[in-house]
């Protein structure tokens, strides 16, 4: 039997306080999501950095939320810890933050087909845009 969503989807960022581990998913309740980590993480604050909502029907947003998320596990492959957990610096949390405000502005205009393809082509590289006014990429190290 299919799940049927009835609630809109909110992309997350979860960190443990204190140090650089980011976990980036999606969620129809994320603040339920920090309460279910800070019981499998007892010994660690954890805490919600960042929630992306979008104000869409329930399968439209999960669609959306799913898809940037993938792209954002892609893209940071390298920073992998395990699972859905990163290692960032606080730079680069800005900077997925500013990537995902670029994604949140194209899936509301329908172009992000664009950000498909323009991502694609930095496969294998660790692509992230900054906020520069060109909108040049920003490599991680």
């Amino acid at each position: 039997m299919e799940r049927k969503e009835t609630k809109s989807c909110t992309l997350y960022l979860i960190g443990k306080k204190d140090t650089d581990f980011v976990k980036i998913g999606i969620s129809s309740q994320p603040e339920q999501r920090v309460k279910n980590l800070q019981i499998q993480y007892p010994y660690d604050e954890i805490e919600l950095l960042a929630k992306f909502y979008f104000a869409m029907p329930a399968d439209k947003s999960r669609r959306y939320a799913k898809d940037i998320e993938k792209k954002l596990h892609d893209i940071l492959y390298h920073k992998r810890i395990q699972g859905e957990w990163f290692v960032l610096r606080h730079d680069q949390i800005l900077t997925t933050f500013n990537f995902i405000q670029i994604c949140f502005k194209l899936s509301y205009s329908g172009k992000m087909e664009a950000l498909r393809e323009r991502i694609d082509n930095y496969k294998g590289k660790a692509i992230i845009f900054s906020p520069t006014k060109d909108n040049e990429p920003y490599f991680f190290n």
